[in-house]
């Protein structure tokens, strides 16, 4: 059984409901087609046999012509019968097809009378003896009725391609009785079993019957100079005033650097002589440049993608049933207790908090906070004069904050470092660990202030000397008329701005030489807690150029613990399975033997509501109705095995993806199928343009394509995928040897991110826990922490333990507690709390002397387990 097992939300699993309707008419009017191959003996008998059986059958004739039972032109019947019954006129040996309509309609009394008037049918097609044939059949018969007027409907269940759902003109429906095969286009149908025709039923829905659902005008195609893009940013770029101001932007280039290669800075500064390069971690490189270049630095050839910068993901949730005692109880669960009473709370140990958020922070030092707290704002490089940026508005402690308070809950007497870097900004990230490595590399913008504080020095000197050469001239006159006194007035006030800028230009040498000195002291962190995941963006199965660095570069002596994220139920990753080759994927393989006419199901994920304060609804699953004015961001990724050939001589034949996928987010109009079918979907928004190139590699690139919807009406929404995976490897339009090509499976990950308040999005029916860790926490070289409650159980929302496929690694690594009341009324939950516990425990313990090489060592020996202190506490004395 292949190892990504399906989950679900209180592990029960749930299916879009098999097709159901609004009840039946009892009585249909029906018209039967008949086919009589016979002379005129022959004919009477059979016709008279005919007319037996289906009178036995429950079929009221209506008044037949005279001379009707020996005229061979004659192959239709009317009447009514019983609806349980109607059907089985298909088992007399002479009936071609038949017409149900409601006994009532009164548009079905005369076919001729408003001919164009529309009715919505569904039409049951001959089965055939392979899924290949039976596609066949059902696209051919499209073929035929599209000059009839037929309008189909959208993603029904197609019940293996037996049945079609759609809209027509009731003048035409006789028709569709008659063997398609005589129509303009029929020519291409082919025969049927049995001499069948290819349609067996028409069913007309009654009168008042709601119309088929309407589908959104699909979205307009990408020019082809803007396919580099990011859709986000193409509507920035679009707006003229916008795209006239500077602008953060992130460049993905079409290869990774070295260290010492910096011709693709000059690529970039001379397609836009004022852009601003802030920082780079791998091919993400991330510039301020006015956005309207966007378009002339898609054109260069070194460039794969430009898109805004993408944030990572919150790890906090609101929760407020967490009291001040339950905090008292997880220090005793966990062991910790027992540490704080041998006097071991991780004296000595420097422990570093990063976050975005630390607002609060300089009133708790020398109080909550230790007094010679450090804090280390990577932010500020971005300023010319190294001033942090602002934190966002809000009442109460930043999360940072409450971070840093829960890990010194844990560890009370160690010495803090609290670093702010931009969650949207991964190369800070990169920056704080090579700090800690001990890397003396100064970033890009650290570079740009030195230089800038140089050439103010030199100003500042060239003024000074014109200063003096300019006192020694006006203190040698002595004249007192009035244009003698204005040059000595004009010489003080110049004296008195140049001390002042002279003064600024000292507080600012000041702050870059403390910033200097804050980067170099990291060295001395043994223990770091991040909350920031990237969910989109980068990828995320181990790849990412996060993640990459700190697999590249393992730290000596300190311990880096990775929030996992609150992520649970919001990914699904697998393999795309077409089993019914309609181009359409189903999220779950058929169940053993199953019937192909099963597939609907499995192709439809419908979504569901998780409120963020789970405390109170944890047993409960996630309602089905999404709320209205909630916000949500859908995005695939996906990684494609390519041929190096091309990469190697240098042509970029992967610029779009050879896999072509396409995500629709469908609303579930009458779930319960009171007033219409359910499988009445309506189409409310897709992915448009070709996906996005996230990464380029010689033998493989990753693709992503997201759609970015708000919900208007609250109600059920569906997720569907479709697309289609090409045999081989090699690009569309290269020829290629039947040994070139090489078969592959293309593996999904699906995630689903909410951008409003008071709760998250979740897949309801088709869940898989794997690959719900993302980029960093995917790294080998980091501890990742879930998060479990006082019972030691999971939480609802986060991820309790899966392997990857990045060598069969398993996350996360540890699970501890994460709701802790650290600000009274202000109290939260999720994985970033349980990672500042996890790090504080750390702090004690190797204040206690545990080696932080064993620490990760046993954790990576029995992943996933609950953190807890031994039970043996060290005996002797730390030192002081």
């Amino acid at each position: 059984m292949h190892r990504q097992l399906l989950t679900c939300l209180a592990s029960v699993l749930f299916v879009v409901p098999l097709l159901a309707e609004p009840p039946s008419p009892e009585t249909y009017r029906v018209s039967v087609r008949y086919q009589i191959y016979a002379y005129t003996g022959d004919r009477i008998v059979q016709y008279r046999e005919m007319l037996k059986k289906l009178e036995k059958q429950g079929l009221v004739l209506d008044p037949r012509p005279e001379g009707e039972e020996d005229d061979p032109r004659a192959t239709l019947l009317t009447g009514t019968i019983p609806a349980k019954d109607a059907r089985g006129l298909l088992l007399e040996r002479h009936v071609r097809a038949i017409l149900l309509a409601d006994k009532n309609d009164a548009r079905m009394k005369d076919l001729n009378d408003k001919p164009d008037t529309q009715a919505r049918i569904q039409i049951e097609l001959t089965p055939q003896a392979s899924i290949e044939r039976q596609r066949e059949l059902v696209d051919k018969v499209r073929t035929c009725m599209t000059p009839l007027g037929f309008h189909e409907g959208f993603a029904y269940d197609h019940q293996a391609h037996t049945r079609l759902v759609g809209m027509i003109a009731k003048s035409k429906l006789e028709i569709l009785l008659y063997d398609l095969r005589s129509l303009p286009e029929g020519g291409r149908v082919p025969a049927s079993p049995a001499n069948q025709t290819a349609i067996r039923v028409v069913e007309v829905m009654p009168e008042g019957y709601p119309e088929i659902p309407s589908m959104n005008p699909a979205p307009k195609p990408v020019e082809r100079e803007s396919e580099k893009i990011a859709p986000a940013l193409l509507d920035v770029v679009n707006n003229k005033e916008q795209a006239a101001k500077l602008a953060r932007l992130e460049i993905i280039l079409t290869f990774d650097p070295t260290s010492k290669d910096h011709a693709w800075e000059d690529v970039l500064h001379k397609a836009a002589p004022d852009l601003i390069v802030e920082g780079r971690i791998g091919t993400l490189v991330t510039v301020t440049v006015k956005a309207e270049m966007a378009l002339k630095l898609a054109s260069l050839p070194e460039v794969a993608l430009i898109r805004l910068p993408v944030s990572a993901t919150r790890t906090t949730i609101a929760n407020d049933a967490v009291k001040e005692e339950d905090n008292a109880e997880a220090l005793k669960a966990s062991g910790l207790e027992r540490l704080h009473n041998a006097k071991f709370k991780g004296k000595g140990i420097n422990l570093a908090v990063v976050d975005s958020d630390f607002r609060g922070w300089e009133d708790l030092v020398g109080n909550r906070f230790p007094k010679a707290t450090r804090y280390i704002d990577f932010t500020a490089e971005r300023s010319a004069n190294l001033s942090p940026e602002p934190f966002p508005d809000g009442k109460g402690l930043g999360h940072g904050t409450r971070a840093a308070l829960v890990a010194l809950m844990a560890a009370p007497d160690a010495d803090l470092t609290l670093v702010r870097i931009d969650p949207a900004a991964p190369y800070q990230l990169e920056q704080l660990l090579r700090q800690i490595h001990g890397d003396a590399a100064a970033s890009p913008l650290l570079d740009i202030r030195r230089h800038e504080i140089d050439d103010t020095h030199n100003f500042l000197s060239r003024r000074r000397t014109a200063l003096l050469a300019e006192r020694k001239e006006i203190l040698s006159d002595f004249g007192q008329d009035e244009i003698a006194k204005q040059k000595r007035v004009a010489y003080f006030q110049k004296e008195k701005d140049l001390e002042r800028d002279e003064q600024t230009y000292a507080d600012l040498s000041h702050r870059y030489l403390d910033t200097l000195m804050n980067y170099r002291e990291l060295r001395r962190v043994r223990a770091v807690v991040s909350p920031f995941v990237w969910n989109e963006g980068h990828p995320v199965d181990g790849g990412s150029a996060p993640s990459r660095f700190f697999d590249d570069r393992p730290f000596r002596g300190t311990l880096w613990f990775q929030a996992a994220g609150n992520t649970r139920g919001q990914t699904w990753t697998g393999i795309f399975r077409d089993a019914d080759g309609d181009g359409v994927m189903e999220f779950a393989p058929l169940a053993g033997s199953g019937s192909l006419d099963k597939t609907w199901q499995l192709e439809m994920n419908r979504l569901g509501w998780q409120p963020n304060n789970v405390a109170k609804d944890e047993k409960a699953d996630a309602g089905m109705e999404i709320p209205a004015k909630a916000r949500l961001r859908i995005t695939v990724q996906w990684r494609e095995p390519h041929d190096p050939e091309f990469f190697n001589a240098g042509e970029d034949v992967y610029a779009h993806s050879l896999a072509k996928l396409r995500l629709l987010l469908l609303r579930q109009l009458d779930p319960e199928g009171k007033k219409r079918p359910t499988d009445d979907l309506q189409l409310v928004e897709q992915t448009a343009g070709v996906p996005l190139r996230i990464q380029n590699l010689a033998n493989s690139a990753v693709y992503e394509q997201s759609l970015q919807f708000e919900v208007a009406d609250a109600g059920q929404y569906v997720l569907r995928v479709e697309g289609n995976v090409p045999p081989g490897t090699r690009p569309p339009g290269y020829p290629s040897l039947p040994a070139q090509q090489k078969n592959w499976d293309l593996k999904l990950r699906i995630f689903i991110e909410t951008l409003s308040e008071g709760g998250h999005v979740v897949f309801r029916d088709y869940v898989t826990d794997d690959a719900g860790i993302a980029a960093p926490a995917d790294a080998h070289q980091v501890i990742a922490v879930g998060a479990v409650d006082a019972a030691l159980k999971a939480r609802p929302y986060s991820i309790t333990g899966a392997p990857l496929d990045l060598e069969l690694l398993r996350k996360p690594d540890l699970l501890t507690f994460d709701a802790f009341s650290v600000d009274g009324s202000d109290a939260a939950a999720g994985t970033e709390y349980a990672a500042s516990y996890a790090a504080g425990t750390a702090a004690c313990l190797l204040g206690a002397g545990v080696a932080p090489e064993d620490f990760f060592k046993d954790i990576k020996a029995h992943p996933g387990q609950v953190l807890r202190v031994p039970d043996k506490v060290p005996e002797r004395t730390p030192k002081r």
